[in-house]
């Protein structure tokens, strides 16, 4: 009767065990299926990103499509919550650091670092991300590695020429796709501050005016297939992109509203 008892608490246990082991199992799984679905490089397109350190803030632009590097180091000039409004470019995600002199022969092992599952090291990127983004840069080969140092107060000429060759997205320069962005709100100048970002990354912005009345959500309409363009700028920007069938002035038309009035993507 006590074998019985002894034979029946341990099939109990090995139940429990069981369960409790599924219970990992899915969750591991679940958390897997979440990291995919919030990763944000897909490894064949441009993928910006701060590294911040004690010295400054150095910024990466991987470029899967030219297999190269571009960094720009900006220093201590800029805080990186201003740096996209700043210098007009999209920054998709932040590595914080600990280093004290960082360089671009660390940008390898703080992916690394920030690919495991302890610490808080990231913002706007996922630790597959960071994977990625270290595997990727595994494949590119030294003479690809683009290096500039911004310095203190640069002339408009010297920025935005820093700017221009490295953060250029060659896929939205090769689709060319004419755009027009309408400012839908009553911040002065907001619209031109998203045209210069999408001009920065390679973009044709051809017309920026100003809507007739306000408009309170953005929106991006488009006719015939939906673009990379269309689909990179609606997820920076997080507002819909909708195929309208008619096409307008531009092959794309960003309208921006209030729910963008005070961002500080652009």
């Amino acid at each position: 009767m006590r074998k019985k008892q002894i034979n029946k608490n341990l099939n109990l246990a090995f139940i429990f065990v069981f369960f409790v082991v599924c219970l990992i199992i899915i969750s591991f799984i679940a958390r897997f299926v979440f990291l995919i679905k919030e990763s944000r490089f897909d490894s064949t397109h441009s993928f910006i990103a701060a590294f911040v350190s004690k010295n400054g803030i150095e910024l990466v632009n991987f470029s899967p499509q030219n297999n190269s590097l571009y960094i720009l180091d900006v220093g201590k000039t800029e805080k990186v919550e201003n740096i996209s409004q700043n210098l007009s470019i999209p920054l998709n995600g932040i590595v914080y650091t600990d280093k004290n002199n960082f360089s671009n022969k660390n940008i390898s092992g703080e992916l690394l670092k920030s690919s495991f599952p302890f610490g808080d090291r990231l913002s706007g990127m996922t630790r597959l991300d960071a994977l990625r983004l270290f595997l990727f840069l595994k494949s590119v080969p030294s003479t690809s590695v683009y290096d500039r140092v911004l310095g203190s107060n640069p002339s408009d000429g010297l920025l935005s020429s820093y700017i221009t060759l490295t953060f250029l997205n060659p896929t939205v320069s090769k689709e060319n796709e004419s755009i027009q962005v309408i400012n839908g709100t009553d911040t002065y100048g907001l619209g031109t501050r998203l045209a210069n970002l999408i001009t920065n990354i390679g973009g044709n912005v051809i017309l920026v005016t100003t809507a007739v009345n306000n408009s309170n959500n953005s929106k991006i309409t488009y006719s015939g297939k939906s673009s990379y363009t269309v689909k990179m700028l609606s997820d920076y920007l997080g507002i819909p992109a909708v195929n309208t069938g008619r096409r307008g002035i531009a092959d794309v038309i960003i309208t921006v509203g209030e729910d963008l009035a005070h961002t500080n993507k652009f």
